[in-house]
């Protein structure tokens, strides 16, 4: 068959009716649509990360020694993962120690001289005055053995590297043998009681309070969360971050750093009019639907919204009560091609 009168043919066939679809007959292809109350959602993608690191950092000047932690191990307050060491620190330590073991004689010293005025008082050798002052030597002497043993504990305190937290370790930014001064970062940990989830969104602008959930990969527990803080939007990708929280007062089982996984936000409910997304048409960069009339099937421009499951939120150009056609549409809306097509010369 020659092309031109393929393409005759075909445009004929277009031209005719559609079989079951009357201009004056019932319409079995087509739905009344209604004004609906709904609740429009916002999809983001995300993960729980700490609100803030936590740093463990040197007390002291001094090489480091033992340390035993790595990047992602898990460690409980408390914990020794390494020792401050060196010439220096030995020093201060032999005399912390020796001031604390005279401190500790001269306290038993005095408690040995309250022992006797106390016992000789009786026999009027001693005087009254002279137990206030024994008394008063002792005093000091026993203030004078704390504050000792308090300052060698407090040193011995500051050249253990202890973790302040029930954490991860995010970071380790020295090795044994590092030589530190007091202040500096030794590791980072990430707590495991002050986690946020950090998810962007694009779309919509997102508002603090918004509650929505929060599904992590791999498994089927959602977790319900609620947005605490909107940062600015990112200018790289124009997304918009926003941190969220669970909204039960525990943390569930899965609140975990490092989890990923969807967003679901609720937007506040919204009345439209809901048609099928399959009775809409695109035509020449504008949306239309066709309306199913006395006369037949009549061009109708809405402006749309967006889908909600297999539904378009309609915003314009259509009302409660009309009857939009759903089967065949573009073939419908095209059906007159054939008579405006003219064969060029």
């Amino acid at each position: 068959m020659r092309p031109v009168a393929s393409l005759l043919l075909i445009l004929g066939l277009l031209a005719q009716p559609i079989a079951g679809i009357a201009a004056d007959g019932p319409m079995v292809d087509s739905v009344v649509v209604e004004r609906t109350t709904f609740t429009p959602t916002q999809t983001g993608y995300g993960d729980i990360r700490p609100i803030a690191e936590v740093a463990l950092t040197a007390q002291q000047t001094g090489r480091i020694t033992a340390l035993s932690v790595l990047p992602g191990q898990f460690i409980k307050k408390g914990t020794v993962i390494g020792h401050l060491s060196g010439t220096a620190i030995e020093a201060r330590r032999a005399e912390y120690r020796a001031h604390l073991l005279q401190a500790t004689a001269a306290e038993t010293n005095a408690a040995r001289l309250l022992t006797i005025d106390q016992r000789t008082l009786s026999d009027q050798i001693s005087t009254r005055q002279q137990l206030i002052r024994a008394e008063q030597a002792l005093k000091y002497a026993r203030t004078e053995r704390k504050i000792a043993e308090a300052t060698l504990n407090e040193f011995t305190r500051k050249i253990v590297l202890r973790s302040p937290i029930n954490g991860t370790v995010t970071a380790v930014q020295y090795a044994n043998g590092s030589l530190v001064q007091p202040g500096t970062t030794i590791a980072r940990l990430a707590p495991t009681n002050n986690l946020h989830l950090e998810a962007r969104f694009f779309g919509a602008p997102i508002t603090p309070g918004m509650r929505g959930m929060f599904h992590p990969l791999g498994t089927h527990k959602p977790i319900a969360v609620q947005v605490t803080q909107v940062l600015p939007i990112d200018p790289r990708d124009g997304s918009q971050p926003a941190l969220l929280r669970p909204i039960a007062p525990t943390a569930p089982s899965d609140w975990v750093m490092g989890v990923a996984g969807r967003v679901v936000l609720s937007r506040p409910p919204q009345t439209r009019i809901l048609v099928p997304t399959r009775a809409l048409i695109l035509d020449q960069g504008r949306w239309w639907v066709l309306l199913h009339t006395a006369r037949g099937p009549q061009r109708q421009a809405v402006t749309i919204e967006h889908s909600q499951g297999d539904d378009t939120a309609v915003l314009s150009g259509l009302k409660a009560g009309d009857r939009v056609i759903v089967e065949q549409v573009y073939r419908l809306f095209h059906r007159d091609f054939a008579q405006r097509y003219q064969q060029p010369d």
